[in-house]
C-alpha cells in the first residue's frame, strides 16, 4: 500500500498524547504503544518457534512501522470513501483469515493483532477497489478486483495522500515523503508484513547493540 504524504503536512502542531493526526483523526500514542507490545509478543513467539537464532525485533522499528501503518489505513479509507467505494465485511474476513496467530499469545495481544490484520486487509482491498474503479468506473466493490488493481491504484493514492493533512509526532519518526524514518535513518518495514516479517539483516544490524529494554523478548 504505497502512499506518499506531503512534507507540508508533517508539522509539529501535534495533539497532546497523539502519535499522529490524519485529517483531524487522532491516532493516540497509547493505541500505537499497545499495538507495539502485542506485535512484540507476536514477533518473539515466532522467533522462538523458529529456534530463536535470529535477534529480537527492535521495539523502535515496530513503533515506527505500526504508526505508519495506522496512518496509511486512514488515508486509504478516506480515498475509497470519497470515490463511493466499499468493501464487504465478508471479503475482509476472508483475506484476514490468511493471517494465523501463534498459540500462547495473551488475549489482549490476540485481540489487538486481530484488529490490526483486519484493518490491513480492509486497506489492501480498498486500494484494489480504487484500482479496479479507475479501470472500470462501474466497479464500486471488491467483487471484481484483480491482484493488478492494487498496483494500478498507486499513482492515484499517491496523489490523494499528498493532499491530506498529516501530522506526525517526532517521537515516532519523520516523514521522508512516503514512510516514517527513525532516528537511526533506517526505514520502517513494509506495512503489509510488519508484525509477521522475519528479522531482516538491516534490523539485525540495528538491534545488535541495543539494550534488552529496547528489543522484543
Amino acid at each position: 500500500m504505497a502512499t506518499v504524504f506531503a512534507l507540508a503536512g508533517c508539522g509539529t502542531d501535534i495533539h497532546p498524547g497523539a502519535a499522529a493526526v490524519v485529517n483531524g483523526h487522532v491516532i493516540s500514542q497509547g493505541e500505537v504503544d499497545d499495538l507495539v507490545l502485542a506485535a512484540c509478543e507476536y514477533s518473539e513467539s515466532v522467533r522462538l518457534g523458529q529456534g530463536g537464532a535470529e535477534p529480537g525485533q527492535s521495539m523502535a522499528t515496530l513503533r515506527s512501522s505500526l504508526a505508519e501503518a495506522l496512518i496509511q489505513f486512514e488515508i486509504i479509507d478516506e480515498a475509497a470513501s470519497q470515490l463511493g467505494l466499499s468493501v464487504s465485511d465478508a471479503k475482509i474476513a476472508e483475506l484476514t483469515s490468511a493471517n494465523s496467530l501463534p498459540p500462547g499469545l495473551s488475549d489482549e495481544s490476540r485481540d489487538l493483532l486481530d484488529d490490526f490484520f483486519y484493518s490491513a486487509s480492509r486497506a489492501q482491498l480498498q486500494q484494489a477497489v480504487v484500482g479496479a474503479h479507475l479501470r472500470d468506473p462501474k466497479i464500486t466493490t471488491a467483487d471484481a478486483i484483480t491482484p493488478e488493481d492494487i498496483e494500478a491504484a498507486t499513482k492515484y493514492v499517491d496523489k490523494f495522500a499528498s493532499e491530506q493533512d498529516v501530522t506526525v509526532n517526532p517521537a515516532y519518526g519523520s516523514w521522508d515523503g512516503s514512510t516514517l524514518v527513525g532516528d537511526s535513518g533506517s526505514l520502517s518495514d513494509a506495512v503489509s508484513t510488519t508484525p509477521a516479517a522475519a528479522a531482516q539483516s538491516a534490523v539485525a544490524d540495528a538491534v545488535e547493540d541495543l539494550p534488552p529494554s529496547q528489543v522484543c523478548g
